[in-house]
């Protein structure tokens, strides 16, 4: 798509907007190059970096090393490191790869089973509350731009008990979740202390 079509121009005229952020977030609807290129100038200026590796294409080690957070799928995870993600062992096997080339953070979502969450020496899992899921469209964005503007960037770091917290409320298609009502049931809330 059109996102494929940005070229280093157009992130140099987006520095401005960067620059006034607190967070980066890409995934791979946009060109590795480009995305590595802003990760270097988020992390130049401060910002956070979450990469959210979809749809799932083989990584360069060098845009892991200026990733704070990644984000993938039991999936994502597989076609990146090999390793089916279906129990903490497995998932924290999975995410020291991402860890040993320099991302600080891994979550790994599960769908209806929670996230596996990990830094170097932490992993656990945090169970998803139960919901009857009517459209899952734009879930993993929804669930990336909930811990966006939810994360506490004073002073990164991983507390296992109080890491992630979900509370979901039934919503039933990606439209209603924009619902102004909708969203003020919703909280997702990652804490870093």
């Amino acid at each position: 798509g059109a996102n494929m079509q940005i070229e280093k121009q157009e992130l140099q005229s987006a520095r401005t907007v960067i620059e006034s952020s607190n967070v980066l977030v890409a995934q791979f609807e946009t060109s590795i190059e480009i995305t590595l290129e802003a990760f270097k100038y988020a992390k130049e200026k401060g910002l956070v970096t979450i990469l959210n590796p979809a749809p799932a294409k083989s990584i360069q080690e060098e845009l892991l090393a200026y990733t704070d957070i990644i984000v993938p799928n039991e999936t994502e995870a597989l076609y990146l490191t090999g390793i089916e993600v279906k129990d903490i062992p497995s998932a924290k096997e999975a995410g020291m790869q991402f860890i040993n080339k320099g991302t600080k953070y891994v979550i790994i979502t599960l769908g209806d089973k929670g996230a596996v969450l990990m830094d170097k020496d932490n992993c656990e899992l945090i169970p998803a509350f139960k919901v009857k899921a009517i459209d899952t469209t734009a879930a993993g964005d929804s669930f990336i731009g909930g811990i966006s503007v939810k994360i506490n960037f004073s002073n990164l770091k991983f507390k296992s008990h109080d890491f992630l917290t979900f509370h979901t409320s039934k919503i039933k298609s990606q439209n209603q979740f924009f619902n102004t009502s909708t969203t003020q049931n919703f909280n997702l809330f990652l804490i870093f202390h």
